[in-house]
C-alpha cells in the first residue's frame, strides 16, 4: 500500500471513529423532539446564527438585547456565526424542510472530517511512518477534548479556533519544508491575517511564528527574503480583508475585546518585525534597535494587553467561577485526579513534561520544521495547562509529542511497525478507560448544564409571554444565552465576561437578585417584566446518595430575590406566576418559577 492510501486510509478511518464518539453527546442536545445547544455559549451563537439565517436583519455585531439598556458589542467577531448562516442558507435552499437546529447541532460533528485532515496532513509534513500516524489519531479521535469540542450541539466556535491552530502548524511546516516557496509564506500569512475574525484572541498565533524566525534570524538562518516578504504582506493583506466586515474596526475602535483597529496594529507589528528579519542580517546593534522599537510600539497597546492578561489569569469578575476558564492543575486539586485524567487521561499529566523537552529540542533543533514544531509545542501546551478552554491550543501535542521522541529514539519501533501498533492499542486503551467509563459515553445533561435541563419546560411559558409582551426578563448570568435563545426578551447580564461594561452589569444583577420583591419593584429597570427565579443547591449527597438539602442550606445558597419568588404566598399583587416547578410540597417551596411583574396601577 503506498503510503499516500495509508494517510488517506488512518484519515477516513479516524474521522469516523471521532464522529461516532462525537455522537454521543446527542443526550446533551435532543429532547422532546427538539435540538438545543449544548453548552452555555453555544446557545447563544445559535440564536445569532438563526436571526443572522432567517431574519430580515441578518448579522448583528450590536446586540441591543443584552446588557440592557445600554447593549453591548459582541466580542465574538463577524466570521463564525456568518459561516455558519451562510450554509445553514445554503443547506435550506437543498432541502427547505431541513430543521435548522437539527442541521447547526451537527455541524461540529462534520467540522470532524476537517480538523482530522489538517492533523494527518500535519503527519504527512512530519514524515511520521504510519503506525505512529494511526496511532496519533486514534488518540486524537477517542479523546474527551476533541468530544468537547465536536460533540454534538457545541456550537460555540472553539472548534473552529482549533482548525486554525491545526493549520497554521501545517501551513508554517510545509513552507518551513521549503522556505523557498513564496506561494506556501503567503498561504501562511492568509491564515494568520484571516485567524481573528473567527476569534479576536487568534492573533496570538502570529506569537509562535514570529519567534522561530526570530531565533532563525540570530542563528543566520532565515529563509529567503522572497518568501518571508511574502509572509509579511500576506499577513497584512489578509487581517485587512478580515477586518473590513468588522463594524467596530469601521467605526475606529481600537479594542482587543471586539475586531477592531487593535488587530490591524498587532498584524503591521508583526509584518514590520518580519520584514525587518528579510531585510536585515543579525547583529548586535540591529537586536537592540529591534527591541527598542518593539517596546516602543508596545505602548498604545497597554492597557490592552493588561485586558487580555486578566482574561488569561481570570482577574474578571465571576471568570474564576466558570469551569472552563480553570487550568488542568485547578481540576486536579479541586475535582480530584480521576476527573483530571477523564478529561486528559493519564498521557495528558503529563504534559508539563512536554514544556522543558520541546524548549531543549527547539534549542538544538538545526532543522526550521523541527524548531517551529518545537515552538509550537511549548506554546499550545503552556495556553493548554492555563486554562480549560485553551486546551484546543495543545491538545495535539499530547499525544503527538511523545510519539515523535518515540519515533526517533526508539528504532525498533519501526522496524515492527505491527507489534508497535498493537501495543500503542494497548496503551492507548488503559490511558482513555476513565474517559470511556465517565466522559465519552454517558448521558449528558440536556445542554450540558442540569440546570438548564431542570426548568428546560419552563421555557415554553416564558417564550409564549416574551412574545406577547416583550421586556427585560431579570435571571442570573448562567441564564442570560438561554433567555436570549429561547426568547423575545432582553437580559441585563449574560456569560460574556471580557470587558468593564460586562463586569458593571453582573455587578447591577447581582444587586437586584438580592433585593426582596418589593424593593425590586421600586428599583428594577424600567422595562423589566419577569424574573427567572430557581432555587440553587437544592440536591446535595447524603450517605452516598442523592437527597433534598435543608431550606436553611438552599436559602443559603440562592439570592434572596430568587429564594422569596419561590417561598412566599404573600408576594406584592404585581407579581403573576405563569409557571413554576415544585419542589417538597409539604416544605411550602417551588424550585423555580417564572414571574411576571404587571403595570403598577395608577
Amino acid at each position: 500500500m503506498s503510503r499516500q492510501a495509508q494517510y488517506l486510509g488512518i484519515w477516513a478511518i479516524c474521522s469516523f471513529i471521532a464522529a461516532l464518539v462525537a455522537l454521543q453527546l446527542t443526550s446533551a442536545s435532543y429532547a422532546e423532539g427538539t435540538w438545543v445547544p449544548a453548552g452555555n455559549d453555544s446557545f447563544y451563537h445559535a440564536r445569532r446564527i438563526l436571526d443572522a439565517a432567517e431574519s430580515p436583519g441578518g448579522l448583528y455585531q450590536f446586540d441591543k438585547s443584552i446588557h440592557v439598556p445600554e447593549g453591548s458589542w459582541l466580542t465574538w467577531p463577524w466570521a463564525y456565526d456568518w459561516g455558519m448562516a451562510k450554509a445553514l442558507q445554503g443547506v435550506k435552499v437543498l432541502s427547505p424542510a431541513t430543521d435548522s437546529m437539527a442541521f447547526l447541532t451537527h455541524v461540529p460533528v462534520y467540522w470532524v472530517f476537517v480538523n482530522m485532515a489538517l492533523l494527518v496532513g500535519i503527519l504527512v509534513v512530519l514524515r511520521l511512518p504510519w503506525h505512529w500516524s494511526a496511532l496519533v489519531g486514534v488518540g486524537y479521535a477517542v479523546s474527551p477534548l476533541t468530544q468537547l469540542l465536536h460533540g454534538v450541539g457545541i456550537i460555540d466556535h472553539h472548534f473552529m479556533e482549533h482548525s486554525f491552530v491545526l493549520l497554521t502548524l501545517l501551513t508554517a511546516l510545509r513552507w518551513l519544508k521549503g522556505p523557498g516557496s513564496v506561494s506556501r509564506a503567503a498561504l501562511l500569512g492568509v491564515t494568520l491575517g484571516i485567524a481573528p475574525a473567527f476569534h479576536t484572541g487568534l492573533f496570538i498565533l502570529q506569537a509562535p511564528v514570529l519567534f522561530c524566525l526570530f531565533i532563525l534570524w540570530l542563528r543566520d538562518q532565515s529563509p529567503p527574503r522572497e518568501a518571508v516578504l511574502a509572509l509579511a504582506t500576506a499577513l497584512v493583506l489578509a487581517t485587512a480583508a478580515a477586518l473590513l466586515p468588522s463594524e467596530p474596526f469601521r467605526e475606529g475602535q481600537f479594542q482587543f475585546s471586539v475586531l477592531s483597529w487593535f488587530h490591524l496594529y498587532i498584524a503591521a507589528i508583526s509584518t514590520l518585525l518580519i520584514s525587518c528579519f528579510a531585510r536585515f542580517s543579525f547583529s548586535p546593534v540591529k537586536l537592540v534597535t529591534l527591541a527598542v522599537v518593539g517596546i516602543a510600539l508596545l505602548i498604545p497597546i497597554w492597557g490592552e494587553t493588561i485586558g487580555g492578561a486578566a482574561f488569561l489569569t481570570r482577574n474578571i469578575s465571576l471568570l474564576d467561577r466558570v469551569m472552563e476558564a480553570r487550568s488542568p492543575i485547578q481540576m486536579l486539586t479541586d475535582k480530584g485526579l480521576w476527573e483530571a485524567i477523564s478529561y486528559y487521561s493519564p498521557i495528558g499529566l503529563l504534559a508539563p513534561l512536554l514544556i522543558p523537552v520541546y524548549i531543549y529540542r527547539g534549542w538544538q533543533a538545526r532543522d526550521a520544521t523541527q524548531l517551529f514544531l518545537s515552538v509550537m509545542v511549548v506554546f499550545g501546551v503552556a495556553l493548554l495547562l492555563m486554562q480549560f478552554r485553551l486546551h484546543y491550543f495543545g491538545s495535539f501535542a499530547l499525544i503527538l509529542g511523545w510519539v515523535l521522541l518515540a519515533n526517533e529514539k526508539l528504532s525498533v519501533t519501526n522496524r515492527r511497525p505491527l507489534l508497535t501498533f498493537g501495543i500503542g492499542l494497548l496503551i492507548l486503551a488503559i490511558a482513555f478507560q476513565p474517559a470511556a467509563q465517565s466522559k465519552l459515553f454517558t448521558k449528558y445533561a440536556l445542554g450540558l448544564d442540569p440546570g438548564y435541563q431542570d426548568v428546560y419546560t419552563l421555557f415554553a411559558p416564558l417564550t409564549e409571554r416574551c412574545q406577547d409582551n416583550p421586556g427585560i426578563a431579570l435571571a442570573d448570568n448562567n441564564f442570560g444565552h438561554y433567555i436570549r435563545f429561547h426568547t423575545e426578551c432582553t437580559v441585563i447580564a449574560n456569560n460574556f465576561l471580557m470587558t468593564p461594561q460586562h463586569e458593571e452589569k453582573i455587578a447591577e444583577m447581582e444587586y437586584l437578585l438580592e433585593l426582596s420583591p418589593e424593593e425590586l419593584l421600586e428599583e428594577a429597570p424600567e422595562n423589566t417584566r419577569y424574573v427567572f427565579a430557581r432555587m440553587l443547591k437544592f440536591y446535595g449527597i447524603r450517605d452516598g446518595e442523592a437527597a433534598l438539602t435543608s431550606t436553611e442550606y438552599v436559602k443559603e445558597n440562592t439570592p434572596r430575590l430568587y429564594f422569596e419568588l419561590n417561598s412566599r404566598d404573600d408576594l406584592p399583587d404585581r407579581f403573576r406566576v405563569v409557571g413554576e416547578l415544585p419542589l417538597d410540597p409539604g416544605r411550602g417551596l417551588t424550585r423555580a418559577r417564572v414571574v411576571e411583574i404587571l403595570p403598577a396601577v395608577e
